[in-house]
C-alpha cells in the first residue's frame, strides 16, 4: 500500500473513532490506535511536572487561511497543564458512567488523566469539539497573531487532522493559477485540466482547443510525434469498459486518435467547386472591413470583379482507401464491389487513374482577397483541348452564380455542380440584341446588358441586392491542353457563339 493510500485509510479510521466518541458509543481501537494512545499516555506522564507544553502547529493542505495553534509557546502557569488533564479525566469518567460498556469491548477503565488519541482531538473544528471547554475552568491563551501558516508542516497536520497534505507541485500550481500567471483561457490550463480529469473519469470530454492543438501538432510533426507526446495510454485494451488510471501508460497524455478525428476539418474527395469556400469568399468580399472595392454597385446588384488562377499538381498514381471517408480514391469513377465486378479487365485503369489535382484560386481585382475555390482530379487522358475548354467554362459559370442562389443549391459532398439556367437567370434578350439596357431593365436599375453584371430575377423579385462575382480574367500555365482550350474559347468569342456571360473573359498565360 502506498504512503498516501495508507494515510487516507488511517484518516478514515480516526474519523470513525471520533464519531463514536462524540455519540458516546463504545470505542474499539485497532493496533495502530492502541500504540499511539500508549505513546501519548507515556509522554503525558513524563510531562506531568513540566511547566511548559509543546504546542502543535496545524495546517490544512489546500487552505491558505492561518489555522494553527501555539508553536513552542510557554504557558503562563503550569497549573493550566494539570487543569487540562483533570478536565479530560472528568469527561472520560462521565462518559464511562453514563454509557453501558459490553464486556467484550475494549475501553479505558482507568480514570487517570488520560486523553483520547491526539488524532481525534486535533481533527475536530471549533463548532464541534469533543470537550465543552466553556463549562470548565480552563483557559488556553491563543492570540490571533500567533496563527501562522507554514507549508512545511502540512504533512504533520494532514496526519493529525485526517486530511492528506497536498503535493508541493500542486500547491505551487494552485498559486500560479490563483495569481493568473497561468490563465484559465490559455492552452496550458486547459491541457492540464483535461489530462487530470481523464485519469479520474475516462468519459471526460476534451476541450475543443486541446483537440485542435493536438491536430496541429500532428499536422506539423506527423502522427509519430503525437504518439510520442501522448504515450500508449489505454492502447490494446479495446473499446468500452472501465478504464483505471493505474493501467494508463502515458507520457504527457492527450486526446486519442478517434477523438482527434471527430474534431478535424471536413474535406471531400469529390471534384468540383467547394460551396463553403465560394460562399466564404463572397461574404468576405461583401464586408466593408475587407477593403474590396466592387466592380459595379447599384441598389439592385453588387458585382465583385475577380481573376481565376488555375494550376495542377501531379499525383502518384494509385488506389488508396480513405479511412475517414470510407471510400477508395485514386480513380475517376467510384471504386466499389460493383465497379470491380463490372470491369474484370485491368486495362480500364490505364485511362481512368488520377494523375493530377487541378486547383483553382480566385483573387479580387484589387488583390486584397484571395482564396482556393475548387479542385478537380484529372486523368492523363482527360486533358485534351476540348476537355479543358469545357472544364474552364463550367467553373466560371458556377463561380458567377449569386450568393442568394448559391445558398439554395444543394451540395453534393461539399461541392456544387453547374445549376440549371433558370436558377440564377439574369438574361434579357432585348438587352442582348440591342447591346444596351432596355427601358424595362432601366426602370429596374439594371446597370448593364451583360448577364454577369446584372441582378438575377430571384433577387429582384425578393427586393434584395444581388451580390455576385464576375470572372474577368483567367490565368493558367502553357500546357498543351490549356493552350488549345484558350484558342478554342477565343475563337468562340470572335464568332459570338459563346455564352454572353463569358463574352469579355480575358486569358493570360
Amino acid at each position: 500500500m502506498s504512503k498516501k493510500r495508507k494515510r487516507s485509510v488511517n484518516a478514515l479510521e480516526d474519523d470513525e473513532m471520533n464519531q463514536k466518541l462524540r455519540d458516546g458509543r463504545p470505542v474499539k481501537r485497532n493496533a495502530r490506535q492502541e500504540k499511539e494512545l500508549a505513546q501519548l499516555q507515556e509522554e503525558l506522564q513524563k510531562q506531568g511536572n513540566s511547566t511548559t507544553l509543546c504546542g502543535l502547529k496545524n495546517t490544512f493542505k489546500n487552505c491558505r487561511q492561518k489555522l494553527a495553534s501555539t508553536r513552542n509557546k510557554d504557558m503562563k502557569d503550569a497549573r493550566q497543564v494539570e487543569q487540562g488533564k483533570n478536565v479530560l479525566s472528568t469527561w472520560i469518567r462521565s462518559n464511562e458512567a453514563s454509557t453501558p460498556v459490553p464486556s467484550q469491548s475494549d475501553t479505558d477503565a482507568a480514570a487517570a488523566p488520560v486523553v483520547e488519541d491526539i488524532d481525534a482531538l486535533s481533527s475536530l473544528s471549533g463548532e464541534q469539539d469533543v470537550l465543552d471547554l466553556q463549562d470548565q475552568d480552563l483557559s488556553l491563551n491563543i492570540c490571533d497573531d500567533e496563527l501562522k501558516l507554514d507549508v512545511s508542516d502540512s504533512e504533520d497536520f494532514g496526519r493529525l487532522s485526517g486530511c492528506e497534505a497536498a503535493d508541493d507541485v500542486c500547491v505551487k500550481l494552485n498559486e500560479l493559477i490563483q495569481t493568473c500567471k497561468i490563465p484559465k483561457d490559455k492552452i496550458m490550463y486547459k491541457y492540464l485540466k483535461d489530462t487530470v480529469h481523464i485519469m479520474i473519469n475516462y468519459d471526460h470530454k476534451y476541450d475543443p482547443d486541446v483537440v485542435e492543438f493536438f491536430n496541429t501538432i500532428e499536422y506539423l510533426g506527423g502522427g509519430s510525434t503525437v504518439n510520442f507526446l501522448r504515450g500508449p495510454m489505454f492502447h490494446g485494451q479495446g473499446r468500452g469498459g472501465i478504464r483505471n488510471a493505474e493501467d494508463a501508460a502515458c507520457n504527457l497524455g492527450g486526446p486519442s486518435k478517434r477523438t482527434q478525428d471527430k474534431k478535424r476539418g471536413g474535406y471531400t474527395t469529390k471534384s468540383g467547386v467547394l460551396k463553403d469556400l465560394h460562399l466564404a469568399f463572397i461574404t468576405l468580399a461583401n464586408e466593408n472591413t475587407s477593403n474590396v472595392p466592387p466592380f459595379i454597385e447599384t441598389e439592385s446588384v453588387k458585382v465583385i470583379g475577380v481573376a481565376m488562377e488555375n494550376d495542377g499538381t501531379p499525383l502518384k498514381p494509385g488506389i488508396q482507401f480513405d479511412d475517414r471517408m470510407k471510400t477508395n480514391v485514386g480513380l475517376k469513377q467510384e471504386v466499389d464491389i460493383k465497379f470491380v465486378r463490372d470491369n474484370p479487365n485491368l486495362r480500364i485503369l490505364r485511362g481512368n487513374i488520377i494523375t493530377e489535382a487541378n486547383v483553382s484560386f480566385i483573387t479580387s481585382l484589387c488583390n486584397n482577397l484571395s482564396m482556393p475555390i475548387a479542385v478537380y482530379y484529372l486523368t492523363k487522358s482527360g486533358k485534351t483541348g476540348e476537355d479543358m475548354k469545357d472544364f474552364f467554362l463550367e467553373q466560371v459559370k458556377i463561380l458567377q452564380v449569386c450568393k442568394a442562389c448559391l445558398e439554395r443549391i444543394p451540395s453534393d459532398n461539399h461541392t456544387v455542380q453547374l445549376p440549371p439556367e433558370d436558377l440564377c437567370c439574369s438574361v434579357c434578350e432585348e438587352c442582348l440584341q440591342n447591346g444596351k439596357v432596355c427601358d424595362t431593365c432601366a426602370e429596374r436599375k439594371q446597370p448593364s446588358h451583360i448577364p454577369s453584371l446584372r441582378a438575377c430575377k430571384r433577387c429582384y423579385d425578393a427586393g434584395q441586392q444581388c451580390v455576385r462575382c464576375a470572372v474577368l480574367v483567367l490565368t493558367t500555365d502553357c500546357e498543351e491542353g490549356n493552350k488549345k482550350a484558350m484558342e478554342l474559347i477565343s475563337k468562340m468569342q470572335e464568332e459570338r457563339s459563346i455564352d454572353p456571360a463569358l463574352q469579355y473573359l480575358v486569358f493570360l498565360s
